[in-house]
């Protein structure tokens, strides 16, 4: 009897045993599961975040060239165009130009009218607006009532 006991013991130990692994494996890949669901979530709003973003700065930037379009149009807004392309380019050459360890400038660049002759050529290129007048061209700030650098001439 003792020994059928013991042989039941020994059953019993080993199912438990046996149940206890189940439940483990059960546990850990319940574990993998959720940790691969929350990357995926995790992924999934980083994309949508991602989206919203790059949507919010296409619709910036589609109202802010609506407004550089109407302020063209408007009575000498091609010669503010030229005239800040111009105030860009002379920017940009000297960013290069600090930046730079050796400097090569075109020949027409060396001289200070060549610069501005260049400038010329390049705001020239430009085709004027449909709506362009004579007038005299205002500064953007000036047009704004910005406190720009040309804030402090009178206003027409």
């Amino acid at each position: 009897m003792e020994a059928e006991r013991e042989k039941r013991a020994e059953i019993t130990r080993a199912d438990a045993e046996r149940q206890a692994t189940i439940n483990r494996s059960q546990g850990e890949r319940q574990e993998d599961i959720n940790l691969s669901e929350g990357e995926r979530q995790r992924l999934i709003n980083e994309a949508r975040g991602r989206a919203t973003a790059i949507s919010v700065v296409a619709g910036a930037t589609a109202q802010a060239t609506e407004k550089i379009a109407e302020a063209i149009r408007e009575p000498g807004g091609d010669a503010a165009v030229r005239m800040r392309l111009a105030e860009q380019f002379i920017d940009t050459v000297s960013e290069i130009s600090q930046k730079a360890q050796v400097s090569v400038v075109p020949l027409e660049l060396a001289n200070i009218s060549g610069l501005f002759q260049g400038l010329g050529e390049i705001t020239n290129s430009l085709p004027p607006t449909p709506t362009a007048t004579t007038a005299r061209a205002k500064p953007p700030a000036q047009r704004r009532g910005g406190d720009g650098p040309w804030a402090s001439q009178p206003v027409d």
